[in-house]
């Protein structure tokens, strides 16, 4: 009778899985918790010395291989410098540690192969066009809001309002949250009763302003 032995290739990420567990406290802990709840469904198990999460293998706290983990998938034949979300859904499919989203985020940010090679899928800026030059004040202003300021007198906001032609300004006071009925009501007891409907108004495209508020002045 003749005896053959068989041998198992263990892949080098398993121990490299394995030894992740050993530096990291919260596996122990989870080892812990799994060998002590055996008999309960939980979300996580483990065989072989390896945790699972929902099935999907546990990646203990080890930044090299957590990136290399991402460099293989993202940057290899397989991978073919996919996308954010492609390589992601990739990962999870075999892996899981946490943050790994925002892990994967950062390194395809900033793989130089992807910062060269993949095109911007943002529209082509157009050329600035020139303001027209004011020929009398108040006929045309600019809009813009001062944040973030300390509360005083139940304020925390100012709205500034500068004539391009004198620079004079106003500054009127205001507080979070205001509406765009609020700002076309302070720009008339401010700005419309003393120097009337200016021909243009230029703002930063806030959305306050934005939102319905040149219509609004329309109506005045």
């Amino acid at each position: 009778m003749q005896c053959s032995t068989l041998t198992t290739l263990i892949p080098d990420w398993v121990n490299d899985v394995k030894a992740s567990y050993a530096a990291d406290p919260k596996c122990q802990e989870l080892f812990d918790y799994i060998s002590g709840n055996s008999s309960r469904v939980s979300l996580y198990t483990s065989e072989d010395g390896i945790i699972y999460y929902k099935k999907i293998i546990f990646v203990g706290e080890s930044e090299e291989l957590r990136l290399n983990l991402i460099e293989n998938f993202h940057c290899s034949a397989f991978g073919g410098h996919s996308g954010m979300r492609a390589t992601y859904h990739r990962i999870k499919k075999v892996f899981f540690w946490p943050n790994m989203k925002r892990q994967v985020e950062e390194f395809i940010s900033e793989c130089p192969v992807c910062q060269v090679t993949k095109a911007e899928h943002v529209a082509n800026p157009s050329l600035l066009d020139l303001l027209e030059i004011p020929y009398m004040s108040w006929t045309h202003l600019t809009m813009d809001f001062i944040e973030g300021l300390p509360k005083s007198k139940g304020n925390d906001a100012i709205l500034v309002v500068v004539d391009r032609f004198t620079k004079y300004s106003h500054f009127i006071a205001l507080s979070h949250p205001y509406t765009v009925q609020q700002v076309v009501q302070l720009f008339i007891e401010h700005v419309f009763k003393l120097h009337g409907m200016p021909v243009s108004i230029i703002s930063d495209r806030d959305r306050i302003l934005v939102a319905n508020c040149s219509l609004k002045f329309s109506r005045l």
